[in-house]
């Protein structure tokens, strides 16, 4: 994926609110949907593909 549907997709969802408690709060929500987002792409059909 190139650098700017990279940046086009944060740009995109930057706007989500992050309902997680806020001192659990391991990893930006941007980047876990960016990630969620190029896995699927790239054929992982669940949270396991996804992590590996």
């Amino acid at each position: 994926m190139s650098e700017s549907a990279l940046t086009s997709l944060k740009t995109h969802f930057s706007d989500l609110s992050d309902p997680r408690a806020q001192h659990r709060i391991e990893h930006l929500l941007i980047d876990i949907v960016l990630i969620t987002i190029c896995a699927v792409i790239c054929g992982a059909e669940s949270w396991v593909e996804i992590e590996n």
